[in-house]
């Protein structure tokens, strides 16, 4: 997939988010930004975290070599 691409919808999806958060009144635009701010960090931490675990293959159990098919 196009990085670039994904990065510019994500983008704009948070800019029309913003927009749309500050139409309400402030006390909520405030609580629903912070919690968006928990949420980016969250997962911005969990994607470290995975980048640095090594990828563990699992390995085949038991095999089948040499199956003949009528």
């Amino acid at each position: 997939m196009n990085e670039t691409l994904v990065k510019n919808i994500v983008k704009y999806k948070l800019n029309a988010a913003e927009k749309l958060l500050d139409c309400l009144p402030s006390e909520i635009s405030n609580s629903l930004k912070d919690l968006g701010r928990l949420m980016l960090k969250s997962i911005n931490e969990n994607s470290q975290e995975l980048k640095e675990q090594p990828i563990n293959k699992t390995k085949p159990g038991g095999r089948l070599n040499n199956i003949e098919i009528e």
